[in-house]
């Protein structure tokens, strides 16, 4: 048999309140069964909670899957009373955790925390004031709140979101974002909106009324914003059934020395001081970090050093977040369509091939085959797929589902004996079998200054699905190498069956 609980306050004669609580029984139907307590005469009172859980926030629930929910309030009742609380779920109209208490009224202030309140929801919290005779003085709700998962979105463009806010991924019940506006809401594109933010990093040289009315415009005219954050939560909701909190914090066209942890006490002036303020104001405990960044740093100046200002970068988030193993995803950067040389792109790809390998709690999804919606930036039905390949690759590492696996990854090189030569390149990690659309593509031999040997004639999947075969018409010279999504606009097909890509490598000696 399930009960329901409703309180009504109702004022039935002067001087006179009257508290009905109506208990449902379920049996076959509903039956409304009404019982009616007076309480003497009193003057009106408030309570107020002026510190605490806001409407549709996010808590990130503990080891124990679950979350303590602390209060602070007031009331301006002057007589001996205590505050209490009660969980319920607003999709199902069941009481999570029936009343309890929070605190007595002392001098007008309360305090307390709701404990153990498991993952799950949308909940409200409903708050009443007892007095000393167990009557409702007054009371106060807080609705839509989650306890689940939140997860930082941090970067450059292609994960603050540029996709054409066209067919975007509609948004969930089970996802909210804390907006650049410091507000709790249920998570829609675009997530970003970086005029709203407080922090000055994220609109330099603007504030005040033009800083609003740049803000205002930018809203009514905006054609692109979808990203990949919304459909990476989605995908865990849909497995986990855990709700899951965002956290914007991405800025387009910026590189890692814009994201120097050494920055931090510049606080809003600063990104990685703007991030690290929103963690802390989101509880200051997070599932972890989604990463898309690279392309800023793809010159002559930068790249060199981007492994190292990478690594650093991952080593004093996980310091400073006070969590040693906070897990870490990224993308590997993209194509870009230009008529201007780019030539470190190929080595930021590769470096971040190595990072993925050697930083522990660490992963890395390929983006080489996702269509683009302009000549950098990933499309919104792009977005989509890399949501899901975020969360496939999250599933397995962080939520300990074992349908998936991590996707391909090089293995090892392997020469075959043949009429011609030969290689078998093979990888671990495959979902299943590697698949291609027509044939796949995407390999290159090269020589020791990059250029195409030329010599590669077939590729093929082979029959053990977790290798690719390689036929080459004539032995390869010294020095040559194996590439895979060569230069800037690569053609790459490869992806095993769970839509997890080939990342690019290279330069691999062969």
């Amino acid at each position: 048999m399930i009960h329901l609980h409703f309180f009504y306050r109702i004022k039935v004669a002067e001087g006179t309140t009257m508290h009905l609580s109506f208990r449902r029984f379920l049996i076959g139907g509903w039956l409304l069964l009404p019982s009616a307590s007076p309480s003497p005469a009193t003057e009106p009172c408030t309570l107020t909670v002026t510190s605490g859980p806001v409407a549709y926030q996010v808590f990130q629930r503990c080891e124990r899957n679950v979350a303590d929910l602390s209060f602070e309030g007031t009331s301006d009742f002057h007589r001996p009373a205590i505050v209490q609380a009660c969980v319920i779920n607003m999709l199902t109209f069941l009481t999570v955790q029936d009343w309890q208490p929070l605190g007595a009224l002392t001098d007008g202030y309360w305090q307390g925390a709701l404990k153990n309140v498991p993952a799950g929801g949308p909940y409200r919290i409903e708050i009443r004031l007892l007095d000393a005779e167990k009557n409702i003085r007054a009371t106060a709700s807080i609705e839509h709140l989650l306890v689940g998962d939140l997860w930082i979105l941090a970067g450059q463009s292609n994960m603050q979101g540029a996709g054409e806010l066209v067919d975007v991924e509609l948004p969930s019940l089970l996802v909210h974002s804390y907006g650049m506006n410091e507000r709790w809401s249920i998570a829609a594109e675009p997530l970003h909106w970086l005029m709203d933010s407080i922090d000055p990093v994220h609109h330099p040289g603007l504030d005040g009324e033009r800083l609003r009315r740049d803000g205002e415009s930018q809203k009514k005219s905006a054609v692109a914003g979808a990203g990949c954050g919304l459909p990476f939560a989605k995908e865990l909701v849909k497995t986990t059934g855990v709700p899951i909190g965002l956290i914007p914090c991405a800025h387009g066209g910026t590189s890692m020395t814009q994201w120097d942890p050494d920055k931090k006490n510049e606080a809003g002036h600063s990104l990685y001081g703007s991030m690290l303020r929103r963690f802390h104001a989101v509880g200051g405990k997070v599932k972890g970090l989604l990463w898309y960044q690279g392309e800023s740093d793809a010159n002559r100046g930068d790249a060199p050093q981007f492994h190292d200002r990478f690594s650093r970068f991952i080593e004093a988030v996980r310091r400073d977040f006070n969590a040693p193993e906070l897990p870490v995803y990224f993308a590997q950067i993209s194509r870009i369509v230009t008529k201007d040389a780019f030539p470190y792109w190929d080595d930021i790809r590769e470096q971040q091939r190595l990072c993925a390998a050697e930083i522990p709690h660490c992963g890395m999804v390929s983006t080489l085959d996702l269509p683009l919606d302009d000549p950098v930036h990933i499309s919104t039905p792009g977005h989509k797929r890399l949501g899901k390949r975020f969360a496939r690759l999250v599933l397995q590492h962080v939520y300990g589902k074992t349908e998936w696996t991590h996707g391909p990854t090089l293995d090892y090189i392997l020469p075959l004996p043949s009429r011609f030569k030969r290689y078998q390149v093979h990888f671990k990690g495959v979902n299943r079998k590697l698949v291609a659309v027509d044939r796949p593509s995407g390999f290159s031999l090269r020589d020791q200054n990059e250029s195409d040997l030329g010599l590669l004639y077939k590729t093929l999947i082979s029959s053990d699905g977790k290798s690719i075969d390689l036929f080459l018409y004539d032995q390869p010279p010294p020095g040559s190498c194996l590439w895979y999504g060569y230069g800037l606009d690569p053609y790459c097909n490869i992806t095993d069956a769970e839509d997890m890509a080939l990342a690019a490598f290279g330069p691999i000696p062969l």
